[in-house]
């Protein structure tokens, strides 16, 4: 499939009749900042799920928290 970006998936969801996605952190990615710039664009129609380290500081889930 082509390329899209969150403005063309927000157009896609509209177009069927979907309010709210969530995105789901992916294994290959190294960090979760991808979804966190993704639910930046829309966030009261986006959120996520991350994979954290069990290292991971309380500040950093406050952050991501925030962040949806």
């Amino acid at each position: 499939p082509p390329d899209v970006d969150v403005q063309d998936y927000l157009h896609l969801l509209s177009a069927l009749g979907i309010d709210r996605a969530v995105f789901v952190h992916a294994a290959l990615y190294p960090d979760n900042e991808l979804i966190v710039d993704a639910i930046a664009l829309a966030p009261e129609r986006f959120r996520g799920i991350g994979v954290l380290p069990e290292s991971v500081e309380d500040r950093e889930l406050e952050r991501l928290h925030a962040a949806g």
